[in-house]
């Protein structure tokens, strides 16, 4: 478990999410680079947090019976890029309360699993203060997102550790299909899709799908797309068209089986936990550095000091390459699932039954 120690006060990391939030002058100055240590520092203290919830997952996982499909638990640490493109897009927030600096996941097979598991979950998290609860469920985001988040505050008696955020998300197989296919989009066409920015029919497109999504799973249709089947099924079929989605799908696969061969690299035997991929798109190349359960400091120090010069950077923990490959296929890119989920979509009359 990687030692921090909380070396600044709250009004300094304040202060220092104020400076990373302008924009970056041409040439470091000393007072961007002062703030990026006091960042570095802050984040480290959720590290010992995000570990902790990752095994509360993982123990809830393994409690909860879902026969031969039980849920997948990772955790990922927020790149720098992405805590710096929040706190410019939302003036207000200030890096003291940002509440998913720290994050973990669990994939569950179907929807019917998500409240089981989360119960599960609850009961083993509550001696920690259960924050403010997030249902994109019951109630989809515009862009079709759909996932529960649960915020959670760390309680101890260290003060570099007490208090700190980690976001838990629970979410489908078909919700973390349309996710990861949106970040695919996103990495490789530089665009923010995820986030509410960018083409407006790649938008519109992913709105559709996750409303369609919705539908195969019988809960609440996406904000602002048609509730007729044949008119939402005849603008998505539109796009799928225009965009040209299928071919620049597989051929965003195609850019990054390279990913996949990179982690074929990773020594087996060593059983790694942590694993550092950096990723470069011009020219195409990935680098992947798998850490045993003892290096994990040197894992987030890597991590850190890699995204100094390359935003496109994750830190990732799993227990076993297999399971890293099935959570992120953003990155070890399989997008058979999203691929079958529009082409049922678009047959119309698709049973409730149906499961990739």
């Amino acid at each position: 478990m990687p030692d921090a120690e909380l070396r600044y006060s709250m009004n300094e990391v304040k202060r220092a999410g104020k400076v990373l939030r302008k924009p970056q002058p041409e040439g470091i100055t000393r007072e961007r680079l002062h703030a990026l240590d006091v960042f570095d520092n802050w984040q480290a203290c959720h590290s010992f947090p995000l570990n902790h919830f990752y095994h509360l997952l993982t123990d809830a996982a393994e409690a909860v019976p879902y026969g031969v499909n039980p849920a997948n638990v990772v955790q990922r640490r927020k790149r720098q890029s992405s805590i710096i493109e929040k706190l410019q897009r939302y003036p207000g927030m200030q890096l003291t309360t940002m509440q998913d600096i720290a994050g973990c996941r669990a994939i569950v097979r179907f929807i019917e699993d998500v409240q089981p598991f989360i119960a599960e979950f609850q009961q083993r998290s509550a001696p920690h203060k259960l924050h403010d609860v997030y249902d994109y469920i019951a109630q989809p985001k515009p862009s079709g997102y759909r996932s529960v988040h649960l915020v959670y505050k760390f309680q101890s008696d260290n003060r570099s550790f007490n208090g700190r955020f980690v976001e838990v998300q629970v979410r489908s197989q078909w919700q973390h299909a349309w996710a990861t296919t949106i970040e695919l989009v996103d990495l490789f066409q530089r665009q923010s899709l995820k986030t509410g920015y960018g083409d407006p029919r790649w938008k519109r497109f992913f709105a559709l799908v996750g409303s369609a999504i919705a539908r195969m799973e019988s809960s609440s249709p996406v904000p602002g797309v048609p509730a007729d089947r044949d008119e939402r099924n005849k603008e998505m079929a539109e796009l799928l068209n225009t965009l040209e989605v299928a071919e620049k799908l597989r051929l965003y696969e195609f850019a990054a089986t390279s990913i996949e061969s990179g982690l074929e690299d990773v020594p087996h035997g060593r059983q790694m936990r942590y694993f550092v991929m950096e990723i470069s798109l011009n020219p195409l190349k990935v680098e992947v550095r798998g850490y045993r359960e003892e290096e994990v400091k040197e894992a987030y120090a890597d991590v850190a000091n890699a995204e100094k010069n390359n935003p496109d950077v994750v830190l990732v923990a799993a227990s076993s390459l297999e399971q890293l490959r099935e959570a992120y296929p953003n990155w070890i890119v399989d997008i058979s699932n999203f691929d079958m989920i529009v082409k049922v979509a678009l047959l119309g009359d698709f049973p409730h039954e149906f499961r990739l």
